[in-house]
């Protein structure tokens, strides 16, 4: 039987690390829930705008302004490659880059930010790699994209559901485990953004898996009882 959100279930049967939909209600809360089954509950800064209405197949989201993001504990992030990591977003076309998901260890520090100019993605790490997506994102509505890499460095940007180029990083065997940045979930350089469904793997998906996931989405809240 199917209980939930389809989009939910599609994330959860890929096992996240961490699962933060960003749909937290109290307003004087400071942990943004991981339902990913590990418990690794974020913590909210700066006091974004709860309750915001969320992407398709997701009833809320919630608004960053300058100096709000969310931080994750290490058992939600990333210690090595391979990985992913996958979100929602609903970006304002503005005059600064908007940093959206990032990893912040000891060890290595990646960023994935929405390019001002282009609306496309970019990946920027502490090794000095950059690379940018050749597909954009379209601003004022929400966008599905991800970025997956493998244990060699080979990035795949996806942007609603279809691969939008490669790139190679550089990853060391480990990403350390002292937290200096934590991982952060952000938007800190402009007017605002909306975000939704932060999910972070300890595995490369594949094109098949985050296409199915963006398919999930546009189907409304189902509960499938079993027969008697």
């Amino acid at each position: 039987p199917s209980i939930g959100p389809p989009y939910q279930n599609s994330v959860l049967a890929d096992t996240p690390l961490g699962f933060w939909p960003f749909d937290d209600q109290g307003l004087a809360t400071v942990v943004a829930r991981d339902i990913s089954g590990n418990a690794n509950e974020g913590t909210i800064f700066g006091n974004p705008t709860k309750g915001v209405a969320g992407p398709p197949g997701t009833r809320f989201s919630m608004q960053f302004f300058i100096n709000q993001y969310v931080t994750g504990p290490d058992g939600g992030i990333p210690t090595t490659a391979p990985f992913t990591l996958e979100a929602w977003g609903k970006f304002e076309e503005v005059g600064t880059d908007q940093w959206v998901l990032g990893i912040f260890k000891n060890l290595f520090s990646m960023a994935v930010v929405v390019q001002s100019s282009t609306g496309k993605l970019f990946l920027v790490t502490d090794a000095g790699n950059s690379s940018t997506s050749t597909v954009a994102l379209q601003f004022g509505v929400f966008n599905h994209f991800a970025v997956t890499v493998d244990g060699s460095g080979n990035a795949v940007f996806y942007v609603n559901g279809t691969p939008a180029g490669t790139t190679t990083i550089t990853v060391p065997g480990s990403f350390g485990t002292t937290e200096t940045g934590v991982v952060a979930m952000w938007q800190g350089f402009a007017s605002s953004a909306t975000i939704a469904n932060v999910a972070t793997y300890g595995t490369k998906l594949s094109a098949a898996r985050i296409a199915d996931h963006y398919a999930k989405a546009a189907l409304s809240f189902t509960v499938t009882v079993p027969s008697t």
